[in-house]
């Protein structure tokens, strides 16, 4: 009789132990979008003059206005241009849990006219995480989209304006 609750302790321990096993969880993955003004120039994504809408599925996962430092994980090889920028301007950003399993959108205003911005994403396994810092096309009115490679990097990646595609 001693053995059974014994054997039903050794049990609920065992079950337990292979569901923590199964639990597992992923920081997140972001997406930073540096703006650029129509003549290439960076422009601070704080300033009243860009007004943005959009973002992933999940009221949480809307484009807010990102902190100045872009670059969070240190591991993101950014080129000597745009190095200077990551702690002075704010870019825009969106995130969802663990990663993005659908395209993203972005809609940024300024003087009245607007892109409509579309991020597609790598697939990956339900548990992976990634940043991925996007640069901006000059500032050009119309539907872009840019399909996004899996980071090479530690965590993340710069991706070059040279990525996105005029959309009709």
């Amino acid at each position: 009789m001693k053995r059974v609750p014994k054997l039903v302790f050794a049990v609920t321990i065992a079950l337990f132990l292979a569901g923590a096993a199964f639990a597992q969880t992923c920081p997140g993955s972001y997406v930073t979008y540096l703006v650029r003004n129509k003549k290439g120039n960076p422009i601070d994504a704080a300033s009243p003059k860009v007004v943005f809408t959009g973002g992933a599925s999940g009221a949480s996962a809307r484009w807010k206005v990102g902190p100045k430092e872009w670059a969070r994980s240190g591991a993101i090889a950014l080129p000597d241009a745009v190095k200077p920028l990551n702690g002075t301007l704010a870019g825009l950003t969106t995130s969802q849990f663990c990663n993005f399993t659908e395209p993203v959108t972005l809609g940024v205003t300024v003087g009245g006219k607007t892109m409509n911005l579309t991020f597609n994403f790598p697939e990956m396994n339900e548990y992976a995480s990634a940043d991925f810092v996007v640069d901006s096309l000059k500032f050009k009115p119309g539907k872009y989209a840019i399909t996004l490679a899996m980071p090479t990097g530690n965590r993340g990646d710069y991706f070059a304006a040279t990525g996105w595609k005029k959309v009709r």
